[in-house]
């Protein structure tokens, strides 16, 4: 294993990016800028990759409370 991806689903992608931006010294890989519910957004923070997907674009969850995708 060569390092870690940490996947979240959150209602706006880039208004989590705005704030872990606040809070934390990120570096932006990947961004877009679609309409709310389509946008994913990537990070690194500490070595340690993020990857963010809007609720609508992600895909539905199985069981939301384990967190597996389907």
């Amino acid at each position: 294993m060569v390092g870690v991806e940490i996947d979240m689903v959150v209602s706006d992608s880039l208004k989590a990016l705005e704030l872990y931006e606040k809070i934390f010294d990120i570096e932006r890989v990947e961004v877009s800028d679609f309409p709310k519910g389509q946008n994913e957004v990537v990070f690194t923070l500490y070595g340690v990759r993020f990857h963010m997907l809007d609720e609508y674009n992600a895909p539905h969850c199985q069981d939301t409370k384990s967190g597996i995708l389907s």
